[in-house]
């Protein structure tokens, strides 16, 4: 009767490290493709959306460039870039770069149109002179367009009304000069227009009764 008891223990004592042992290859396996998951991620960010980026920095004062410091070639912009936020594909949704103080120009050298995905760009509260990029008009994401307090100047591009998911447009207090663009009529997603603080000429053009959802401006 011992012996069958012993023999009993001994099985399960074998059956228990069997076990334990399938557990610690089961729990292996899943932190290496885990880990696996997360190298394949972090390399997996979109080049064409770094390239612009890095496009926007080389616009800025060196100086000022110096702010953004982790924004190398080479590294993940979704993953600490000061400003960038990216989706779960690995995509740039929103640039924050608003109240940094930041000095430069913009033109038609820098490129927005590679951040395809891109909802939000913000960089208002900077020093910025210039005009607004046309690649703005060939993002069919954006809806939150801010670059108001800044010293951005010439007319107001009616090429913007290709950005047709605009619903959010702050340009005030720059030095737009101009009139108002008939071809914005086309927007007919926005919600917010804000404008003062510039030198702009003329009226509200009559095409413009078709923006039936803006509530200012």
């Amino acid at each position: 009767m011992r012996a069958a008891v012993a023999i009993s223990f001994f099985q399960l004592i074998v059956a228990v490290s069997g076990t334990s042992r399938a557990l610690v290859t089961q729990t292996k396996a899943a932190i290496a493709g885990t880990s696996h998951r997360r190298i394949r991620l972090l390399a997996d960010y979109d080049a064409a959306d770094q390239s612009a980026l890095l496009g926007l920095k080389a616009a800025l004062a060196p100086e000022d460039a110096a702010q953004l410091t982790g924004w190398q070639p080479g590294t993940d912009q979704c993953q600490g870039w000061k400003g960038v936020y990216c989706n779960d594909g690995n995509r740039v949704y929103l640039i924050d770069l608003s109240d940094l103080g930041l000095s430069g120009a913009l033109s038609d050298a820098v490129d927005f149109s590679p951040v395809m995905q891109l909802q939000s760009l913000w960089l208002h509260g900077n020093r910025f002179t210039g005009t607004l990029p046309s690649s703005l008009s060939r993002l069919e994401r954006l809806s939150d367009l801010k670059v108001y307090d800044n010293q951005l100047a010439g007319t107001l591009p009616a090429g913007l009304a290709g950005a047709a998911r605009l619903k959010q447009l702050y340009l005030n207090k720059n030095r737009f000069s101009g009139s108002l663009p008939d071809a914005w009529s086309s927007l007919v997603n926005l919600e917010q227009l804000f404008l003062d603080s510039n030198v702009l000429a003329g009226t509200v053009p009559a095409t413009w009764s078709s923006l039936s959802k803006l509530s200012l401006l």
